[in-house]
C-alpha cells in the first residue's frame, strides 16, 4: 500500500488557500514518498542482488532494513538511485519543517493535514512483488515523473496563492521532465526548495534511464554473524 488512506472528500480547487496547511499535507506526502522509495529499494534488491533470499524477505515492512548502506552496497545502480532519491526527499522534508517550524509528530496527528495531503497526491497503488525487474524499473521511473509533477503543482499554487492552477502554468507542463519553471516565484524560499528538488529529480531520472536492464547470473549472499 503506497497511498495515505483517506476517507474524506478530496480537497477542492475552490478551497481558501492556506499555506501552512498545504505544507503540512506536503510533509505527509513526503513521508509516503519515502516509504514508497524504500519499498522500491527493497524489492529491487531481493529480485536481483539478493535473490537467494527472496522467499525470506517478502515483505519490506515486516522484515525492515533501516540501513541505507545495505542497499548502497548492492552495487545495483537502480537501487542506488532509489536510495539517493529517498535521501533527497528526506532532506526536503527536513528543510520544510525547519522553514515552517513544524513538529513532525504534530503533523502526523493532524487530521486536517491528512485531508490536505490528498491534494495533488502523486502516489498510486502498486504491488511491486508481482512485477518483473524490468517492469518494476519502469514503474519506478513513473514514480519519479509523478513526483516532479507533484512538486511543480505545489510550487505553482504557492506562486499564485490559490489552489486553482491557471491554464498558463499547465501549458508549461508538456512533459514532466521538461516542465518549464520560469513562471514560478523564485523569490519565495519554499518555491525555491521545490524548484531545486525538481532539478535534482530530473538528474536522477536521466541516470536511471541510462541504466540498462539485464539479468545477472549470480546473487549475493547475506553476511551471517
Amino acid at each position: 500500500m503506497e497511498t495515505i488512506e483517506n476517507k474524506v472528500k478530496k480537497p477542492s480547487a475552490n478551497d481558501p488557500f492556506d499555506l501552512d496547511l498545504l505544507i503540512r499535507g506536503v510533509l505527509l506526502q513526503l513521508i509516503e514518498m519515502g516509504s514508497n522509495l524504500y519499498e522500491f529499494s527493497y524489492t529491487f534488491t531481493f529480485k536481483r542482488t539478493m535473490k537467494a533470499y527472496a522467499r525470506e524477505f517478502k515483505d519490506p515492512f515486516e522484515k525492515m532494513i533501516n540501513d541505507w548502506d545495505f542497499f548502497l552496497d548492492t552495487g545495483d545502480p537502480v537501487v542506488i538511485n532509489c536510495v539517493r532519491v529517498e535521501q533527497m526527499i528526506n532532506k526536503l522534508a527536513l528543510d520544510l519543517r525547519v522553514l515552517f517550524g513544524l513538529d513532525l509528530q504534530d503533523v502526523v496527528a493532524d487530521q486536517m493535514a491528512r485531508h490536505e495531503s490528498a491534494r495533488f497526491a502523486p502516489l498510486r497503488l502498486l504491488y511491486k512483488r508481482s512485477k518483473s525487474y524490468k517492469r518494476l524499473k519502469l514503474c519506478y521511473e513513473q514514480s519519479i515523473l509523478d513526483y516532479i509533477a507533484y512538486f511543480y503543482r505545489i510550487a505553482t499554487v504557492i506562486t499564485v496563492g490559490k489552489y486553482k492552477i491557471p491554464p498558463i502554468f499547465n501549458k508549461q507542463f508538456i512533459l514532466d521532465e521538461h516542465v518549464s519553471l520560469w513562471l514560478l516565484n523564485s523569490d519565495d524560499a519554499t518555491v525555491v526548495l521545490l524548484q531545486d528538488m525538481i532539478g535534482l529529480l530530473r538528474l536522477q531520472l536521466e541516470d536511471l534511464r541510462a541504466v540498462p536492464v539485464k539479468k545477472k547470473s549470480k546473487s549475493r549472499k547475506l553476511a551471517r554473524s
